[in-house]
């Protein structure tokens, strides 16, 4: 099995059939990352997004030792929110690639003003992505674990606590309040 074969397999188990896509950004050496947007698996079920290729073309160290790589996805509960979802995920794909830094869990990009129509989310919160079965991620493919960040839309509160409190402190707040990261609108846990 190669490898874009099974990643795209891997993503369709788990987020469903691929409806469309696009590119999503380019590496220094002209290499294209792609979009991937996946029907819902139920009816009125999220929309996922997804990178595809970021992982082959984009390897970094880790402190144990070896290398990892890495895709991006995002989930919406909001149909309204699908065209800006796509156009977040292929900008801070696009950044990602240019800057040559790769994200981590516990980042927080912005805030840079609200993301969406009537929603309070001005930022994004990188996390393991917590709200998929634990066997989605890390993803083996031949000798080379492919790992997934999950970009969460969060408010500038938020994005200020988690920035003056630290990842941890707002992760607990997150395990009391549970708060469904999917939906745009939600209520700040802040």
């Amino acid at each position: 099995m190669t490898h874009m074969t099974g990643l795209i397999e891997h993503l369709e188990h788990f987020l469903g059939r691929i409806q469309g896509g696009g590119p999503a950004g380019k590496t220094p050496e002209g290499n294209v990352v792609s979009l991937a947007v996946y029907e819902p698996v139920s009816e009125g079920g999220s929309v996922h997004y997804s990178t595809i290729g970021l992982s082959k073309l984009v390897r970094f160290s880790i402190a144990e030792g070896g290398e990892t790589s890495t895709e991006l996805l995002m989930t919406s509960s909001r149909p309204e929110a699908s065209s800006v979802m796509g156009s977040i995920l292929v900008q801070v794909t696009g950044e990602s690639l240019e800057s040559g830094e790769p994200l981590s869990a516990g980042d927080v990009i912005g805030p840079r003003g609200r993301m969406f129509d009537g929603s309070e989310m001005e930022a994004i919160f990188v996390r393991a992505p917590e709200h998929l079965p634990e066997a989605f991620s890390p993803l083996r493919v031949g000798d080379q674990d492919i790992q997934f960040l999950w970009l969460v839309p969060i408010t500038g509160p938020e994005a200020q606590y988690i920035n003056e409190h630290g990842v941890g402190a707002f992760e607990s707040i997150v395990k009391q309040q549970r708060p469904a990261f999917e939906d745009v609108h939600r209520q700040s846990v802040i």
